[in-house]
Protein backbone atom coordinates (compact mmCIF):
# COMPACT_ATOMS: atom_id res chain seq x y z
CA UNK A 1 0.00 0.00 0.00
CA UNK A 2 3.16 2.40 0.94
CA UNK A 3 4.09 1.95 -2.46
CA UNK A 4 1.02 2.67 -4.37
CA UNK A 5 0.82 5.74 -2.56
CA UNK A 6 4.45 6.83 -3.20
CA UNK A 7 3.86 6.12 -6.96
CA UNK A 8 0.61 8.29 -6.57
CA UNK A 9 2.26 10.89 -5.08
CA UNK A 10 5.19 11.00 -7.50
CA UNK A 11 2.62 11.38 -10.40
CA UNK A 12 1.05 14.07 -8.98
CA UNK A 13 4.02 16.02 -8.07
CA UNK A 14 5.06 15.83 -12.12
CA UNK A 15 1.72 16.11 -13.27
CA UNK A 16 1.91 19.91 -10.99
CA UNK A 17 5.18 20.75 -12.30
CA UNK A 18 4.11 19.87 -16.09
CA UNK A 19 1.31 22.23 -15.55
CA UNK A 20 2.85 24.90 -13.72
CA UNK A 21 5.79 25.22 -16.67
CA UNK A 22 3.38 26.79 -19.15
CA UNK A 23 0.80 29.50 -18.24
CA UNK A 24 -1.88 31.37 -20.78
CA UNK A 25 -0.37 34.24 -20.71
CA UNK A 26 2.39 36.63 -20.48
CA UNK A 27 3.22 37.08 -17.20
CA UNK A 28 6.03 38.51 -14.70
CA UNK A 29 8.50 36.69 -12.04
CA UNK A 30 10.56 39.39 -10.72
CA UNK A 31 12.61 41.69 -12.93
CA UNK A 32 11.64 39.43 -15.55
CA UNK A 33 8.65 39.20 -18.37
CA UNK A 34 7.98 36.06 -19.14
CA UNK A 35 5.94 34.09 -22.16
CA UNK A 36 3.51 31.75 -21.62
CA UNK A 37 6.07 28.67 -22.73
CA UNK A 38 8.07 30.35 -19.82
CA UNK A 39 10.68 32.21 -22.74
CA UNK A 40 12.42 35.40 -21.30
CA UNK A 41 10.61 38.17 -23.38
CA UNK A 42 12.70 41.09 -23.36
CA UNK A 43 10.56 44.04 -25.24
CA UNK A 44 12.09 46.22 -27.72
CA UNK A 45 9.25 47.65 -30.10
CA UNK A 46 7.69 50.65 -31.68
CA UNK A 47 4.89 53.07 -30.89
CA UNK A 48 1.89 53.46 -33.37
CA UNK A 49 -1.13 54.36 -33.82
CA UNK A 50 -3.39 52.41 -36.21
CA UNK A 51 -6.34 54.35 -37.78
CA UNK A 52 -5.04 57.65 -35.59
CA UNK A 53 -3.84 60.70 -36.50
CA UNK A 54 -5.12 60.98 -39.92
CA UNK A 55 -4.45 57.59 -41.29
CA UNK A 56 -7.83 55.61 -42.61
CA UNK A 57 -8.89 52.59 -41.41
CA UNK A 58 -7.86 50.76 -44.79
CA UNK A 59 -4.07 51.60 -43.94
CA UNK A 60 -2.66 49.35 -41.07
CA UNK A 61 1.27 49.85 -41.17
CA UNK A 62 2.19 46.52 -38.71
CA UNK A 63 3.68 44.51 -41.57
CA UNK A 64 6.28 47.22 -41.72
CA UNK A 65 7.08 47.60 -38.21
CA UNK A 66 7.59 43.84 -38.52
CA UNK A 67 10.33 44.54 -40.81
CA UNK A 68 12.28 46.69 -38.18
CA UNK A 69 12.83 43.77 -36.10
CA UNK A 70 10.74 44.28 -33.19
CA UNK A 71 9.28 41.71 -31.29
CA UNK A 72 6.45 43.82 -29.67
CA UNK A 73 4.55 47.46 -30.90
CA UNK A 74 2.53 49.45 -28.49
CA UNK A 75 -0.95 50.13 -29.87
CA UNK A 76 -2.37 53.82 -29.23
CA UNK A 77 -5.90 53.68 -28.86
CA UNK A 78 -8.68 55.67 -27.33
CA UNK A 79 -11.89 55.75 -25.41
CA UNK A 80 -13.15 58.77 -27.48
CA UNK A 81 -11.78 60.49 -30.17
CA UNK A 82 -8.39 62.18 -31.13
CA UNK A 83 -7.62 64.48 -33.46
CA UNK A 84 -8.18 63.89 -37.59
CA UNK A 85 -9.89 60.74 -36.18
CA UNK A 86 -13.93 60.19 -35.11
CA UNK A 87 -15.03 58.36 -31.75
CA UNK A 88 -16.91 56.03 -34.35
CA UNK A 89 -13.27 54.93 -35.74
CA UNK A 90 -12.78 53.69 -32.01
CA UNK A 91 -15.94 52.20 -31.19
CA UNK A 92 -15.63 49.76 -34.07
CA UNK A 93 -14.12 47.15 -32.32
CA UNK A 94 -13.44 45.06 -35.32
CA UNK A 95 -10.56 47.67 -36.28
CA UNK A 96 -9.31 47.25 -33.10
CA UNK A 97 -9.54 43.34 -33.54
CA UNK A 98 -7.92 43.86 -37.16
CA UNK A 99 -4.59 45.73 -35.59
CA UNK A 100 -4.22 43.12 -32.79
CA UNK A 101 -4.65 40.28 -35.12
CA UNK A 102 -2.14 41.86 -37.86
CA UNK A 103 0.26 42.03 -35.01
CA UNK A 104 -0.30 38.44 -33.59
CA UNK A 105 0.27 37.01 -37.70
CA UNK A 106 3.90 39.20 -37.72
CA UNK A 107 4.73 37.84 -34.36
CA UNK A 108 4.52 40.75 -32.52
CA UNK A 109 3.36 41.14 -28.78
CA UNK A 110 0.52 43.87 -28.67
CA UNK A 111 0.77 46.33 -25.86
CA UNK A 112 -2.59 47.69 -26.03
CA UNK A 113 -2.95 51.30 -24.32
CA UNK A 114 -5.75 54.33 -23.94
CA UNK A 115 -4.62 57.34 -24.69
CA UNK A 116 -7.17 59.25 -23.23
CA UNK A 117 -5.83 60.96 -20.21
CA UNK A 118 -2.50 61.56 -21.53
CA UNK A 119 -0.90 64.04 -18.97
CA UNK A 120 -3.91 65.16 -17.02
CA UNK A 121 -4.14 64.40 -13.78
CA UNK A 122 -8.09 63.19 -13.04
CA UNK A 123 -7.99 60.30 -10.69
CA UNK A 124 -11.93 60.23 -11.17
CA UNK A 125 -11.51 60.04 -14.74
CA UNK A 126 -8.96 57.54 -14.83
CA UNK A 127 -11.07 55.53 -13.14
CA UNK A 128 -13.58 55.45 -15.14
CA UNK A 129 -11.43 55.51 -18.65
CA UNK A 130 -10.26 52.27 -17.31
CA UNK A 131 -13.92 50.02 -17.47
CA UNK A 132 -13.25 50.63 -21.32
CA UNK A 133 -11.67 47.26 -20.73
CA UNK A 134 -14.68 45.34 -18.50
CA UNK A 135 -16.90 45.81 -22.16
CA UNK A 136 -18.20 42.80 -22.92
CA UNK A 137 -16.77 42.90 -26.66
CA UNK A 138 -13.71 44.56 -25.17
CA UNK A 139 -13.40 41.15 -22.69
CA UNK A 140 -13.94 38.75 -25.64
CA UNK A 141 -11.09 40.75 -27.23
CA UNK A 142 -8.55 40.40 -24.24
CA UNK A 143 -9.49 36.48 -23.97
CA UNK A 144 -9.35 36.15 -27.85
CA UNK A 145 -5.70 37.54 -27.71
CA UNK A 146 -4.61 36.18 -24.22
CA UNK A 147 -1.52 34.52 -24.96
CA UNK A 148 0.09 37.07 -26.06
CA UNK A 149 -1.59 40.53 -24.99
CA UNK A 150 -0.50 43.24 -22.56
CA UNK A 151 -2.61 46.06 -21.28
CA UNK A 152 -1.67 49.46 -20.42
CA UNK A 153 -3.95 50.82 -18.51
CA UNK A 154 -3.39 54.83 -19.53
CA UNK A 155 -0.98 56.78 -21.02
CA UNK A 156 0.84 59.14 -18.23
CA UNK A 157 -1.60 59.67 -16.03
CA UNK A 158 -1.86 61.33 -12.64
CA UNK A 159 0.91 63.45 -10.79
CA UNK A 160 3.14 63.17 -8.53
CA UNK A 161 6.66 65.07 -8.56
CA UNK A 162 4.06 67.85 -10.20
CA UNK A 163 2.20 67.86 -7.03
CA UNK A 164 5.33 69.02 -5.04
CA UNK A 165 5.94 65.27 -4.83
CA UNK A 166 3.48 65.47 -1.68
CA UNK A 167 2.94 62.15 0.33
CA UNK A 168 -1.40 62.63 -0.62
CA UNK A 169 -0.12 62.30 -3.94
CA UNK A 170 2.19 59.16 -3.95
CA UNK A 171 -0.89 57.88 -2.04
CA UNK A 172 -3.41 58.88 -4.65
CA UNK A 173 -1.44 57.00 -7.42
CA UNK A 174 -1.12 53.89 -5.53
CA UNK A 175 -4.97 54.00 -4.52
CA UNK A 176 -6.25 54.58 -7.64
CA UNK A 177 -4.49 51.97 -9.64
CA UNK A 178 -4.38 49.14 -7.28
CA UNK A 179 -8.69 49.78 -7.49
CA UNK A 180 -8.26 49.50 -11.32
CA UNK A 181 -6.32 46.92 -10.96
CA UNK A 182 -8.58 45.05 -8.76
CA UNK A 183 -11.62 45.86 -10.88
CA UNK A 184 -9.60 44.23 -14.03
CA UNK A 185 -8.80 41.44 -11.93
CA UNK A 186 -12.38 40.93 -10.88
CA UNK A 187 -13.49 40.89 -14.67
CA UNK A 188 -11.31 38.08 -15.18
CA UNK A 189 -8.66 39.78 -16.93
CA UNK A 190 -5.20 38.08 -16.26
CA UNK A 191 -3.32 39.63 -18.74
CA UNK A 192 -0.73 41.81 -18.00
CA UNK A 193 -1.26 45.36 -16.87
CA UNK A 194 1.17 48.21 -17.41
CA UNK A 195 1.26 51.16 -15.26
CA UNK A 196 3.02 54.39 -16.42
CA UNK A 197 4.76 56.65 -14.20
CA UNK A 198 2.89 60.02 -13.24
CA UNK A 199 3.95 63.44 -14.70
CA UNK A 200 3.50 62.45 -18.25
CA UNK A 201 5.54 59.39 -17.74
CA UNK A 202 8.38 60.23 -16.49
CA UNK A 203 8.54 59.61 -12.91
CA UNK A 204 10.87 56.55 -12.68
CA UNK A 205 11.87 56.91 -9.37
CA UNK A 206 8.62 56.73 -7.84
CA UNK A 207 7.06 54.54 -9.96
CA UNK A 208 9.98 52.01 -8.50
CA UNK A 209 9.07 52.56 -5.02
CA UNK A 210 5.30 52.50 -5.82
CA UNK A 211 5.73 49.20 -7.43
CA UNK A 212 6.23 46.45 -5.03
CA UNK A 213 2.55 47.86 -3.11
CA UNK A 214 1.16 47.86 -6.57
CA UNK A 215 2.23 44.66 -6.88
CA UNK A 216 1.03 43.13 -3.83
CA UNK A 217 -2.32 44.53 -4.29
CA UNK A 218 -2.64 42.63 -7.69
CA UNK A 219 -4.03 39.33 -7.07
CA UNK A 220 -2.34 38.05 -10.23
CA UNK A 221 0.78 39.32 -9.67
CA UNK A 222 1.48 40.12 -12.87
CA UNK A 223 2.43 43.93 -13.61
CA UNK A 224 4.87 45.83 -15.54
CA UNK A 225 5.89 49.21 -14.95
CA UNK A 226 6.54 51.80 -17.84
CA UNK A 227 7.91 55.50 -17.93
CA UNK A 228 8.69 57.34 -21.01
CA UNK A 229 12.26 58.56 -20.98
CA UNK A 230 11.61 62.23 -21.91
CA UNK A 231 14.40 63.23 -19.32
CA UNK A 232 15.44 66.31 -20.77
CA UNK A 233 14.86 67.86 -17.65
CA UNK A 234 13.88 65.14 -15.14
CA UNK A 235 17.37 63.29 -15.99
CA UNK A 236 19.02 66.01 -17.06
CA UNK A 237 19.73 64.59 -20.13
CA UNK A 238 22.75 63.17 -18.59
CA UNK A 239 24.29 59.67 -19.39
CA UNK A 240 25.28 59.43 -15.71
CA UNK A 241 21.90 60.54 -14.16
CA UNK A 242 19.59 58.09 -16.64
CA UNK A 243 22.06 55.28 -15.62
CA UNK A 244 21.35 55.76 -12.14
CA UNK A 245 17.72 55.77 -12.65
CA UNK A 246 17.39 52.81 -14.62
CA UNK A 247 20.08 51.28 -11.81
CA UNK A 248 17.17 52.63 -8.57
CA UNK A 249 14.75 50.82 -10.84
CA UNK A 250 15.94 47.35 -10.74
CA UNK A 251 17.06 47.61 -7.57
CA UNK A 252 13.32 47.35 -6.68
CA UNK A 253 13.36 43.60 -8.54
CA UNK A 254 10.32 44.28 -10.37
CA UNK A 255 9.38 44.22 -14.43
CA UNK A 256 10.69 47.37 -16.19
CA UNK A 257 10.13 49.03 -19.45
CA UNK A 258 10.88 52.34 -21.17
CA UNK A 259 7.22 52.63 -22.76
CA UNK A 260 8.75 55.59 -24.38
CA UNK A 261 12.15 56.83 -25.93
CA UNK A 262 12.31 58.99 -28.03
CA UNK A 263 15.01 61.62 -29.81
CA UNK A 264 13.23 64.90 -29.45
CA UNK A 265 10.89 66.41 -26.39
CA UNK A 266 8.18 69.17 -26.55
CA UNK A 267 7.46 71.73 -24.59
CA UNK A 268 6.06 75.09 -25.52
CA UNK A 269 6.88 73.84 -29.24
CA UNK A 270 7.24 70.93 -30.95
CA UNK A 271 10.74 69.02 -31.44
CA UNK A 272 12.30 72.00 -28.70
CA UNK A 273 14.71 69.51 -26.97
CA UNK A 274 17.41 67.18 -28.39
CA UNK A 275 17.32 64.48 -26.12
CA UNK A 276 20.34 61.68 -25.43
CA UNK A 277 18.96 58.68 -26.62
CA UNK A 278 21.41 57.06 -27.62
CA UNK A 279 23.66 56.84 -24.66
CA UNK A 280 20.02 55.71 -22.90
CA UNK A 281 19.41 53.16 -25.40
CA UNK A 282 23.17 51.76 -24.35
CA UNK A 283 22.27 51.09 -21.24
CA UNK A 284 19.16 49.84 -21.97
CA UNK A 285 21.14 47.06 -23.64
CA UNK A 286 23.72 46.71 -20.97
CA UNK A 287 21.32 46.21 -18.60
CA UNK A 288 18.78 44.62 -20.35
CA UNK A 289 16.10 46.86 -20.48
CA UNK A 290 13.41 46.74 -22.80
CA UNK A 291 11.41 49.72 -24.67
CA UNK A 292 9.47 51.07 -27.38
CA UNK A 293 10.56 53.54 -29.83
CA UNK A 294 8.26 56.49 -30.32
CA UNK A 295 6.65 56.83 -32.50
CA UNK A 296 6.83 54.84 -36.21
CA UNK A 297 5.13 57.71 -38.05
CA UNK A 298 3.05 60.65 -38.35
CA UNK A 299 3.81 62.54 -35.49
CA UNK A 300 3.59 66.21 -34.54
CA UNK A 301 7.56 65.96 -34.78
CA UNK A 302 8.56 64.65 -38.19
CA UNK A 303 11.88 64.31 -36.77
CA UNK A 304 10.84 62.30 -34.09
CA UNK A 305 9.18 59.72 -36.77
CA UNK A 306 11.02 56.50 -37.52
CA UNK A 307 9.58 56.23 -41.07
CA UNK A 308 9.02 59.26 -43.12
CA UNK A 309 5.59 57.87 -44.76
CA UNK A 310 5.31 54.80 -43.10
CA UNK A 311 6.87 52.54 -45.00
CA UNK A 312 9.81 50.53 -43.95
CA UNK A 313 11.92 51.23 -47.41
CA UNK A 314 11.71 55.00 -46.02
CA UNK A 315 13.36 54.99 -42.58
CA UNK A 316 14.37 58.72 -41.34
CA UNK A 317 17.62 58.91 -39.81
CA UNK A 318 16.40 58.29 -36.20
CA UNK A 319 14.03 55.34 -37.67
CA UNK A 320 17.67 53.95 -39.53
CA UNK A 321 19.53 54.68 -36.14
CA UNK A 322 17.06 52.70 -33.87
CA UNK A 323 16.90 49.78 -36.37
CA UNK A 324 20.95 49.26 -37.64
CA UNK A 325 22.93 50.97 -35.12
CA UNK A 326 25.59 48.12 -34.20
CA UNK A 327 25.28 48.33 -30.71
CA UNK A 328 21.57 48.36 -29.63
CA UNK A 329 19.08 48.45 -33.40
CA UNK A 330 16.34 46.16 -33.38
CA UNK A 331 18.06 44.09 -36.50
CA UNK A 332 21.88 44.20 -35.45
CA UNK A 333 20.48 43.30 -31.34
CA UNK A 334 17.46 41.18 -32.13
CA UNK A 335 14.98 40.92 -29.77
CA UNK A 336 13.55 37.08 -29.70
CA UNK A 337 10.12 36.54 -30.56
CA UNK A 338 7.72 34.79 -28.17
CA UNK A 339 8.08 31.44 -28.53
CA UNK A 340 3.95 30.41 -28.35
CA UNK A 341 3.56 33.63 -31.05
CA UNK A 342 6.43 31.87 -33.17
CA UNK A 343 4.99 28.22 -32.80
CA UNK A 344 1.72 28.69 -32.05
CA UNK A 345 2.39 26.38 -29.35
CA UNK A 346 4.74 24.90 -25.94
CA UNK A 347 6.76 22.52 -27.83
CA UNK A 348 9.77 21.57 -26.48
CA UNK A 349 12.77 21.64 -29.51
CA UNK A 350 15.63 19.58 -29.47
CA UNK A 351 18.49 20.92 -32.04
CA UNK A 352 20.62 18.00 -32.89
CA UNK A 353 23.89 17.30 -34.78
CA UNK A 354 24.72 13.74 -36.03
CA UNK A 355 25.95 12.36 -38.99
CA UNK A 356 25.22 8.93 -40.88
CA UNK A 357 28.45 6.88 -42.13
CA UNK A 358 27.19 5.44 -45.41
CA UNK A 359 25.93 8.97 -46.35
CA UNK A 360 28.83 11.02 -45.80
CA UNK A 361 30.89 12.50 -48.79
CA UNK A 362 33.06 14.90 -48.24
CA UNK A 363 33.62 18.21 -45.88
CA UNK A 364 31.78 16.53 -43.63
CA UNK A 365 28.40 16.82 -45.71
CA UNK A 366 25.73 13.85 -46.87
CA UNK A 367 24.54 12.92 -49.85
CA UNK A 368 21.23 14.37 -50.32
CA UNK A 369 19.37 11.10 -50.78
CA UNK A 370 15.54 12.68 -51.03
CA UNK A 371 16.46 14.48 -54.32
CA UNK A 372 18.60 11.60 -55.43
CA UNK A 373 16.23 8.75 -55.09
CA UNK A 374 13.19 10.49 -56.35
CA UNK A 375 12.03 11.42 -52.89
CA UNK A 376 11.49 15.11 -53.00
CA UNK A 377 11.82 16.71 -56.43
CA UNK A 378 13.65 20.22 -55.27
CA UNK A 379 17.43 19.84 -57.15
CA UNK A 380 18.61 22.51 -54.47
CA UNK A 381 17.43 20.61 -51.21
CA UNK A 382 19.38 20.52 -48.41
CA UNK A 383 17.22 17.15 -47.10
CA UNK A 384 19.36 14.31 -46.55
CA UNK A 385 16.98 11.71 -45.02
CA UNK A 386 14.14 11.27 -42.41
CA UNK A 387 15.48 9.76 -38.83
CA UNK A 388 13.17 8.59 -35.62
CA UNK A 389 14.17 10.51 -32.62
CA UNK A 390 12.52 9.22 -29.30
CA UNK A 391 12.84 10.20 -25.73
CA UNK A 392 13.57 6.94 -23.47
CA UNK A 393 12.64 7.40 -19.61
CA UNK A 394 15.84 7.96 -17.33
CA UNK A 395 15.64 4.73 -15.28
CA UNK A 396 15.47 1.06 -16.07
CA UNK A 397 13.83 -0.50 -18.18
CA UNK A 398 14.02 3.03 -20.02
CA UNK A 399 10.37 2.73 -21.65
CA UNK A 400 9.19 4.98 -24.41
CA UNK A 401 8.02 8.47 -23.29
CA UNK A 402 7.72 10.61 -26.78
CA UNK A 403 8.83 9.85 -30.77
CA UNK A 404 8.97 11.93 -33.64
CA UNK A 405 9.83 12.24 -37.19
CA UNK A 406 12.65 14.38 -38.22
CA UNK A 407 14.49 15.97 -41.15
CA UNK A 408 17.96 15.41 -41.21
CA UNK A 409 20.30 17.99 -43.14
CA UNK A 410 23.30 17.80 -45.31
CA UNK A 411 25.63 19.32 -42.76
CA UNK A 412 24.34 16.92 -39.95
CA UNK A 413 21.88 19.46 -38.19
CA UNK A 414 18.36 18.56 -37.21
CA UNK A 415 15.20 19.66 -35.33
CA UNK A 416 12.60 17.25 -33.54
CA UNK A 417 9.65 18.77 -31.91
CA UNK A 418 8.01 16.92 -28.51
CA UNK A 419 5.06 18.29 -26.16
CA UNK A 420 5.29 20.58 -23.72
CA UNK A 421 4.70 17.53 -21.42
CA UNK A 422 7.98 16.64 -21.81
CA UNK A 423 9.60 19.42 -19.98
CA UNK A 424 11.00 18.77 -16.35
CA UNK A 425 11.94 15.19 -16.63
CA UNK A 426 14.96 13.81 -18.01
CA UNK A 427 15.69 11.28 -21.02
CA UNK A 428 17.98 9.32 -23.29
CA UNK A 429 18.00 10.58 -26.95
CA UNK A 430 17.18 7.89 -29.36
CA UNK A 431 17.95 8.42 -33.56
CA UNK A 432 17.03 5.30 -35.26
CA UNK A 433 17.70 5.64 -39.38
CA UNK A 434 16.25 3.29 -41.89
CA UNK A 435 19.68 1.18 -42.53
CA UNK A 436 22.20 2.95 -39.60
CA UNK A 437 22.65 1.14 -36.16
CA UNK A 438 20.35 3.38 -33.82
CA UNK A 439 21.95 5.34 -31.53
CA UNK A 440 21.59 6.50 -27.47
CA UNK A 441 22.91 9.54 -25.69
CA UNK A 442 25.50 8.72 -23.73
CA UNK A 443 23.53 10.47 -20.74
CA UNK A 444 19.74 11.61 -19.87
CA UNK A 445 19.24 15.07 -21.08
CA UNK A 446 16.95 17.03 -19.45
CA UNK A 447 14.32 18.98 -21.61
CA UNK A 448 13.98 22.40 -21.47
CA UNK A 449 12.26 25.05 -23.93
CA UNK A 450 15.34 24.51 -26.03
CA UNK A 451 17.73 21.52 -26.05
CA UNK A 452 20.88 20.70 -27.69
CA UNK A 453 22.39 17.70 -28.28
CA UNK A 454 25.32 17.22 -30.44
CA UNK A 455 26.26 13.80 -31.40
CA UNK A 456 29.33 14.15 -33.76
CA UNK A 457 31.76 16.10 -31.79
CA UNK A 458 32.96 13.45 -29.14
CA UNK A 459 32.92 9.97 -29.95
CA UNK A 460 31.85 9.63 -26.04
CA UNK A 461 28.78 11.61 -26.84
CA UNK A 462 26.76 8.00 -27.73
CA UNK A 463 26.35 5.47 -25.40
CA UNK A 464 29.02 2.81 -24.79
CA UNK A 465 31.34 4.99 -27.37
CA UNK A 466 29.15 3.15 -30.53
CA UNK A 467 30.19 5.40 -33.33
CA UNK A 468 32.57 5.42 -35.92
CA UNK A 469 35.32 8.28 -36.37
CA UNK A 470 35.29 10.15 -39.19
CA UNK A 471 38.53 12.33 -37.99
CA UNK A 472 39.61 12.76 -34.76
CA UNK A 473 36.92 15.68 -34.03
CA UNK A 474 33.96 14.20 -36.28
CA UNK A 475 32.01 11.08 -35.33
CA UNK A 476 28.76 9.31 -37.31
CA UNK A 477 26.72 6.67 -36.79
CA UNK A 478 27.35 2.91 -37.96
CA UNK A 479 25.86 1.98 -41.34
CA UNK A 480 24.52 -1.15 -42.41
CA UNK A 481 21.32 -2.28 -39.78
CA UNK A 482 18.91 -3.01 -43.10
CA UNK A 483 16.55 -5.02 -41.18
CA UNK A 484 17.00 -2.83 -38.05
CA UNK A 485 17.04 -5.78 -35.68
CA UNK A 486 20.06 -4.18 -33.76
CA UNK A 487 22.63 -5.72 -34.98
CA UNK A 488 24.74 -5.90 -38.12
CA UNK A 489 25.14 -9.18 -39.02
CA UNK A 490 24.13 -11.89 -41.84
CA UNK A 491 20.69 -11.00 -42.11
CA UNK A 492 21.53 -7.59 -43.36
CA UNK A 493 23.93 -9.00 -45.57
CA UNK A 494 21.05 -11.54 -46.92
CA UNK A 495 18.64 -8.17 -47.54
CA UNK A 496 21.31 -6.15 -49.45
CA UNK A 497 22.31 -9.36 -51.53
CA UNK A 498 18.58 -9.69 -52.63
CA UNK A 499 18.70 -6.19 -53.61
CA UNK A 500 21.93 -6.56 -55.12
CA UNK A 501 21.11 -9.37 -57.56
CA UNK A 502 18.23 -7.74 -58.50
CA UNK A 503 19.86 -4.56 -59.31
CA UNK A 504 17.88 -2.63 -57.11
CA UNK A 505 18.13 1.12 -57.42
CA UNK A 506 15.68 3.72 -55.71
CA UNK A 507 15.01 4.48 -52.31
CA UNK A 508 16.17 0.81 -50.47
CA UNK A 509 17.49 0.15 -46.95
CA UNK A 510 20.00 -1.78 -48.64
CA UNK A 511 21.59 1.30 -50.21
CA UNK A 512 23.79 2.19 -47.42
CA UNK A 513 25.90 4.91 -49.26
CA UNK A 514 22.70 6.39 -50.79
CA UNK A 515 23.71 7.02 -53.73
CA UNK A 516 20.66 5.01 -55.01
CA UNK A 517 22.11 1.83 -56.54
CA UNK A 518 22.27 -1.24 -54.28
CA UNK A 519 25.71 -2.78 -55.16
CA UNK A 520 29.22 -3.42 -54.09
CA UNK A 521 30.02 0.17 -52.71
CA UNK A 522 27.34 -0.72 -50.30
CA UNK A 523 28.63 -4.32 -49.32
CA UNK A 524 31.86 -2.31 -48.18
CA UNK A 525 29.99 -0.58 -45.19
CA UNK A 526 28.39 -3.65 -44.00
CA UNK A 527 31.25 -5.89 -44.14
CA UNK A 528 33.59 -3.95 -41.99
CA UNK A 529 30.86 -2.97 -39.44
CA UNK A 530 29.68 -6.93 -39.68
CA UNK A 531 33.27 -7.85 -39.03
CA UNK A 532 33.73 -5.30 -36.26
CA UNK A 533 30.50 -6.99 -34.52
CA UNK A 534 28.84 -3.33 -34.58
CA UNK A 535 25.09 -3.08 -33.27
CA UNK A 536 23.21 -1.42 -31.16
CA UNK A 537 24.23 -0.50 -27.73
CA UNK A 538 21.44 1.07 -25.06
CA UNK A 539 21.47 1.29 -21.13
Amino acid sequence: MKTILFIFSFLLVLSIQVQSQTTQTIHTSGKYILGPCQDTLLLRGVNYAPYNWGWSPTELLIPQIALSGANTVRLVWYKTGSSGTPASTYANLVLLDSALSKCIQHKLIPVLELHDQTCANSPAALNTLATWFTQTAVLNLIQKYKHSLILNIANEALYVLWMGNTQAAKNTFITTYSNIVNTLRSNNILVPLMIDAPDCGQHLDFLADAAPALLAADPSHNLIFSAHAYWYSYAGNDSVQMLNKINYALSKNVAIVLGEIANQQDNTTNCQYNLNYQALLNICQQKKVGWYAWGWNNDVCPQRCMSSNGQFSNLTAYGNNLVNNAQYGLLTQSPAKSHYLLYGNCSTKVNLQLYLQGYLIANNLMQKVLYQQGIENNINTTHTDTVLVSLHHAQSPFNLAFQTKALLLQNGTCQAWFPETSWGASYYIRIKHRNHCATWSSVPIQMQLFNTYDFSNQILKAYGNNQYMIDPTHFAFYSGDINQDEVIDGLDYNDWEDDSNQFSGGYFSSDLNGDGIVDGLDFIFWESNNNAFIGTIQP
